[in-house]
């Protein structure tokens, strides 16, 4: 038995110190301008969109909760992500449509942390930035994937704790406090979904 326990923490503290070499080791790895990243767009939208995003915000105008500036992915020498600018308002609901190959699973990745960026950067509230602020970026910011978002023996709230809590989050759910979580199901108005299992 004491073995095994022994053991056990052995491989914790192990599994801990790769996961957090493999981190930082991507960080140090983050490719400058690998890819050949041209904007080369036409579309009116487009181009407006950019030039918001660029323009410093006003003192009236309300701040983007999320403004992604150029960000670029490369792999080896083909640009994947090509300078993409957007910004979401707090509490917009935000997706990327487009077909398969489109990159919209690549520009997650690089903002949720999975993959470093190549060039440009993304800020939250014009105050954290996931260049400069990696950590405290990935632990404010999350999606839902179309495949494999449920684990079926969690509920809802569960589930949101445990992620929440691999992403660095430190105020996760407590049912006694209910915590951001229980702010989330109480404004999305959702409360079965707390006792309910995923699968």
């Amino acid at each position: 038995m004491g073995q095994e326990l022994f053991i056990m923490i052995l491989y914790s503290i192990l599994y801990r110190m790769i996961m957090l070499l493999i981190d930082y080791g991507k960080e140090c790895r983050r490719t400058k301008g690998r890819g050949n990243f041209v904007r080369s767009v036409n579309d009116s939208d487009v181009t407006a969109e950019v030039e918001r995003v660029k323009m410093p915000p006003s003192v009236d105008s309300a701040v983007d909760a999320l403004v992604v500036d150029g960000l670029c992915k490369s792999h080896e020498s083909f640009a994947a992500v090509n300078s993409m600018s957007f910004g979401v308002e707090k509490e917009e609901c935000f997706g990327l449509l487009g077909v398969n190959g489109a990159v919209k699973t690549t520009t997650f990745k690089v903002l949720t942390g999975e993959e470093n960026l190549s060039q440009g950067t993304a800020r939250m509230f014009n105050k954290i930035d996931l260049v400069k602020s990696k950590t405290q970026f990935i632990s404010q910011i999350g999606y839902c994937t179309p495949f494999d978002a449920l684990i079926g023996v969690l509920t809802g709230a569960q589930m949101m704790s445990v992620f929440g809590l691999l992403r660095g989050s430190s105020n996760s759910y407590s049912p006694s406090r209910g915590g951001w979580i229980g702010s989330v199901f109480h404004k999305v108005k959702v409360f079965s979904g707390k006792s309910t299992l995923g699968g």
